[in-house]
């Protein structure tokens, strides 16, 4: 075999492993450890569990269940043992504090907000808002305080993602 091909198909295994173990996969409640769905039970009372999914990160499985509660959307991550490791609950983006507005407008100028998350991953807190300008699709997750610590600028929508995968998004210019 060509030393070019052997070194293009390591080099192609190397970049998609990671982008595939990180990818939810649907799996049934009764699948999900007890303990996981015991700890949702016990803080979420009243909710309904609408979806459970697992991935494995950086070599270590979590359990993904997809609530809601009335009119609240909420998200939670779990590791095996019941513990939380992230909580993703729908906000309405009038709720959102002026700082956070104001870095939106200021970082998609135009653009409406289609969604926006407080997440929280122990006691820190972050939102992430998702935008939409016409067709372009984009997103930033940033603190209370406004300060962006992650963008994907404004694209276009390569096509329509196949059921449990991401959006694939072809970038242009804001």
């Amino acid at each position: 075999m060509n030393i070019r091909i052997v070194k293009f198909l390591i080099c192609a295994v190397t970049l998609v492993a990671p982008a595939l173990q990180a990818q939810d996969k649907p799996v049934r409640e009764k699948d999900v450890p007890a303990a996981v769905l015991a700890a949702f039970h016990r803080a979420y009372p009243a909710a309904k569990i609408r979806g459970t999914s697992t991935e494995v990160e950086k070599g270590k499985r979590y359990y993904e269940i997809e609530s809601l509660e009335g009119g609240q959307a909420r998200d939670i991550l779990y590791i095996a043992d019941g513990t939380a490791v992230e909580i993703e609950e729908a906000v309405p983006a009038a709720s959102l504090d002026e700082l956070v507005r104001d870095a939106v407008a200021r970082e998609f100028p135009n653009a409406e907000v289609v969604k926006a998350e407080r997440v929280t991953k122990g006691t820190a807190v972050s939102f992430e808002i998702h935008v939409r300008l016409g067709l372009k699709k984009g997103s930033v997750v940033m603190n209370p305080a406004g300060t962006v610590l992650e963008k994907h600028p404004l694209a276009v929508p390569k096509k329509k993602p196949a059921a449990g995968k991401k959006e694939e998004t072809e970038e242009e210019d804001d």
